[in-house]
């Protein structure tokens, strides 16, 4: 097993996916879809994963 400490190329590869993730999932717009579903009774589309936004997309491209 690898330590992130000791190997910086993982360390660059988690935290590209780290932030990828962050910038698909916790877009504004798609938070606010969730809680307004939440707050109306709607349990399954507040659950449904976050789609990615376009500009995420472009930002998680550009990080890589």
């Amino acid at each position: 097993a690898h330590s992130l400490l000791a190997d910086p190329h993982a360390r660059a590869l988690a935290g590209r996916a780290g932030r990828r993730r962050v910038a698909e999932r916790f877009v504004y717009d798609r938070m606010l879809d969730q809680w307004e579903a939440l707050l109306a009774g709607d349990l399954d589309a507040a659950a449904a994963p976050a789609a990615p936004a376009p500009v995420a997309a472009a930002a998680a491209r550009a990080a890589e």
